[in-house]
């Protein structure tokens, strides 16, 4: 079993009544006995019903080509550098919030050597992230009754992803740090222009995610991390089905032919528990 959810019995509710629970033989069991059984993939589903998701196994596959092209590694080490002024105390906990096919959560867990908990709605993202590491809580979550008790996390990490912050707030300690990461106005920006320009909503969606997380956080502070990379069709091809770009479009053949590089434009938020 993963020792990482062994450890991880503590700072776990039950999503249906919220109480505490431990494991017992293989299955996490909370005080009112609702039961929820260890995948032998090697995550724990804590999704009661759950609907199908609106990410595809393939789209999850691309992220994960993508990643280990080392296309994120920049993001990765300046997380790693932001995470790094963060106290770690001996309960430290780090919660990587829409973790996907894990890699962020993986890849700090390795550069940070403290307790990550990566959580996801989608299952077939948990899948891949179970086979990635063995070193990270692995959960399948809604991200809007995050099956964490209050106060349980140091940190927690949001990354081009939905986010929740009434149940930020619920997870985090006093003063606990919030991460987020936003497209900037020029991410992808070769991939849009081949769908024909900027999506329509796009610019407004960023500050509209941005002001919302000034208003759920204090000593808010914002930077930006921009860079290109190399890329061959192949991974040009991977960059655009990844992403919500794909969904329901498509691009004519051989479009992609034409790109060398690809541009990372990422704006990282980072604040305080009020």
């Amino acid at each position: 079993m993963n020792e990482s959810l062994l450890s991880s019995a503590r700072i776990l509710r039950c999503p249906l009544c919220h109480c505490g629970g431990s494991f017992h033989s293989g299955s996490f069991i909370c005080e009112h006995r609702h039961c929820f059984d260890l995948a032998s993939a090697g995550y724990l589903n804590l999704v009661p019903q759950q609907r199908p998701g609106k990410y595809g196994k393939s789209s999850f596959q691309s992220r994960a080509f993508v990643f280990s092209a080392g296309a994120y590694l920049p993001l990765v080490k300046r997380l790693a550098e932001i995470l790094s002024f963060t106290p770690f105390s001996p309960d430290f906990c780090l919660v990587d919030a829409g973790c996907g096919e894990g890699y962020y959560a993986a890849r700090l867990q390795s550069a940070l050597r403290v307790p990550v908990v990566g959580l996801d709605i989608e299952r077939d993202a948990l899948k891949l992230a179970a086979k990635r590491s063995q070193t990270v809580a692995w959960l399948v979550a809604d991200l809007s009754n995050l099956p964490l008790k209050d106060q349980s996390a140091s940190a927690v990490l949001n990354l081009l992803s939905p986010a929740n912050y009434g149940e930020f707030a619920r997870i985090l300690r006093p003063d606990g740090l919030l991460a987020k990461v936003i497209p900037g106005e020029s991410y992808l920006i070769e991939l849009r222009e081949l769908l024909g320009g900027r999506l329509r909503g796009e610019s407004a969606a960023g500050v509209e995610a941005e002001m919302l997380f000034r208003q759920n956080t204090s000593d808010c502070r914002v930077e930006e991390l921009d860079y290109r990379v190399a890329v061959s069709e192949t991974l040009a091809a991977h960059f655009f089905a990844m992403t919500p770009l794909s969904f329901g479009r498509e691009l004519s053949p051989g479009a992609l032919r034409s790109l060398d590089s690809i541009r990372i434009h990422l704006k990282i938020l980072t604040g305080r528990q009020p």
